[in-house]
């Protein structure tokens, strides 16, 4: 073998173990204690005049976590993990206006109170008062893009909310 050849192939050998090294430093892991393997989500109190709101949220907070698959949803009685919420804002207001003063998109903030409670140990794993998300949406076709109602604005704040409480309650490095 020539001496380009084996340094060649030093190199290789030298990469693929640096990166095996590397891959192991980082990972993703259950921000929660390992004796953590499900969760209950009750219905979010609704302290805000939009009917429904609560349902809709709560559900797709179990849909979330259903679907990531890191926690099972599972009833509170039995659960190793709770999330309780309170939903205790919920706006809608003009956002952006065209040239002549008309509202051409509105904003939906949707602002929650959440704790996630570790029911093992009898702790509060993160709290967060005041987390709000919104989402514009618009009234007016414009270009290729149809006009939107409420419920897409809405629809995609409350996305937004499940990634904040999957990402606090399951996902770091």
């Amino acid at each position: 073998m020539s001496r380009a050849r084996l340094v060649t192939a030093w190199i290789w050998v030298w990469l693929f173990s640096a990166i095996l090294f590397i891959s192991g430093c980082y990972s993703f892991s259950a921000r929660t204690s390992t004796h953590i393997r499900s969760v209950g989500i009750p219905f979010f109190e609704n302290k805000t005049t939009r009917f429904g709101i609560e349902s809709k949220l709560t559900s797709e907070i179990a849909r979330g976590f259903m679907e990531d698959g890191a926690l099972r949803v599972v009833d509170e009685g039995v659960a190793d993990s709770v999330i309780r919420g309170e939903i205790t804002g919920y706006e809608v207001k003009a956002a952006v206006f065209d040239q002549n003063e008309v509202v051409s998109k509105m904003r939906v903030i949707i602002t929650v109170n959440v704790i996630y409670r570790d029911l093992v140990q009898n702790t509060v794993v993160w709290e967060q008062k005041g987390l709000s998300k919104w989402r514009e949406y618009r009234l007016v076709v414009g270009g290729d893009e149809p006009a939107q109602t409420e419920e897409d604005g809405q629809d995609e704040a409350i996305r937004k909310i499940v990634q904040e409480l999957l990402a606090r309650s399951i996902e770091t490095w």
